[in-house]
């Protein structure tokens, strides 16, 4: 019966399209890793010739829950070597196999990778399989042939930020030393915005009133070690300056 399949299939001319979560699996990966070469739904001769033929072929007698209609491709394999090798590969099969297991993968059927297996129809337990050292095979269940898989990401999302609860008065204080931040880094006489708006900068005193006992070329150094925040660097010059208020300005 799989031979008159495939001899059908070839007597077409071999016709495949892909079922719309490989698809887009496909198109997801090419563009988070560009430099991958085997992103595809293609499959070697033994896939198709192999008894019985199975997801690789767009004549597949293991479709599930449904029949696999011709000439669908319900199936593909993630190369290690286009996602940054076997530690990219365990990243990846990671984040699946968590996805799958919290609801997040409805279309997928089932994994295969490291010789184990894990399949939906097994409530995602790790089952005994064989190879699948180089690759992670993903297969997608029939009922899904023309689900998009829409903004899911195919690689890891790194955790957003614990959001942090702040009091009124937290979050004032919190502005206020934003704003008097700023008013350091731009080296302004004042605050210009925030709760102490108005606020003297002390900073920038401090500096205007070193103009009198300073060189030109001591005070621009002194000033953009302050701007910069270089607490150290500003220590370090004011131990080579004796600045004293008898001193005048040379």
């Amino acid at each position: 019966m799989a031979a008159r399949e495939y001899s059908q299939w070839n007597a077409l001319g071999r016709p495949k399209t892909p079922a719309q979560p490989i698809r887009d699996l496909v198109t997801k990966l090419k563009a988070a890793f560009p430099q991958g070469r085997f992103f595809n739904w293609e499959a070697n001769e033994a896939h198709y010739t192999a008894v019985p033929p199975q997801d690789h072929t767009p004549f597949s007698y293991t479709g599930w829950p449904l029949s696999s209609p011709h000439w669908v491709v319900f199936a593909t394999d993630i190369m290690t070597s286009d996602v940054g090798g076997a530690a990219g590969g365990q990243r990846l099969f990671d984040y699946y196999i968590s996805e799958a297991r919290a609801g997040r993968m409805p279309w997928l059927k089932y994994l295969i990778w490291q010789a184990r297996l894990y399949d939906v129809r097994n409530n995602w337990q790790s089952q005994a399989n064989s190879g699948h050292f180089d690759h992670i095979h993903i297969s997608v269940r029939t009922d899904f042939q023309n689900h998009s898989l829409g903004s899911w990401s195919v690689i890891p999302v790194a955790p957003k930020p614990p959001e942090i609860d702040m009091t009124p008065e937290e979050h004032n204080h919190l502005l206020a030393m934003a704003w008097r931040v700023k008013a350091v880094l731009d080296n302004v006489p004042a605050v210009e915005g925030g709760p102490l708006k108005g606020e003297v900068n002390k900073l920038h005193s401090a500096l205007e009133g070193l103009k009198n006992v300073l060189t030109p070329e001591q005070f621009v150094q002194l000033e953009s070690a302050a701007q910069s925040g270089a607490e150290a660097g500003t220590a370090n010059l004011l131990d080579g300056i004796t600045v004293k208020s008898t001193i005048e300005k040379p």
